[in-house]
């Protein structure tokens, strides 16, 4: 499978990846990317570009991201043990530096991975958190920050249509109700 996907090309991105290469190039980064999917190709794309070492896993094994991997681990993205077993062999022998996803709903599976290989991340329970409703609804609570099913209590603005005003269009706030 070839792909056709190219990344979007600007100033400020071949800038910045001059200025990762000039600076971090010869240290010879790796990192295990998790997803090989069309959301991910242009990350893969991008991390190549920088000339990032590519691990990546994917269920997948015809995804289109596949032929970008320097190596292809095929890992179902919800096999968080085999996906940190894999991380940690690869970042014990030096190969990984990070872990990270676009475009997945795996923060979760990465969190866990980063963990385990002893590499930098968010904490798998505020993963966790982040990616399960009636965990973070009891996150809202806790704090006390009005969640979905305060909808009808909490005393925030509700936007309306701007009907007055032809040539800008969007959103303001109502008046508030007595």
């Amino acid at each position: 499978m070839s792909l056709t996907i190219e990344p979007v090309r600007s100033p400020a991105r071949s800038e910045y990846i001059s200025l990762w290469r000039r600076t971090y190039g010869h240290l010879n980064y790796g990192i295990l990317f998790l997803g090989a999917g069309p959301l991910q190709v242009p990350g893969l794309l991008a991390a190549k570009e920088m000339g990032l070492a590519l691990y990546v896993a994917d269920g997948n094994p015809r995804a289109p991201g596949v032929e970008l991997a320097q190596r292809f681990l095929p890992i179902d993205l919800k096999d968080i043990e085999a996906l940190a077993d894999a991380a940690a062999e690869l970042a014990s022998s030096g190969r990984i530096h990070g872990v990270l996803t676009i475009g997945t709903d795996f923060s979760a599976s990465v969190a866990y991975a980063a963990a385990r290989a002893g590499l930098p991340g968010i904490p798998y329970e505020s993963a966790l958190d982040a990616s399960r409703k009636a965990r973070m609804r009891r996150g809202f609570a806790r704090g006390g920050a009005p969640g979905a099913r305060d909808r009808g209590r909490a005393q925030l603005p509700r936007p309306v249509p701007e009907k007055h005003k032809k040539p800008r269009r969007g959103i303001a706030p109502s008046p508030p109700q007595t």
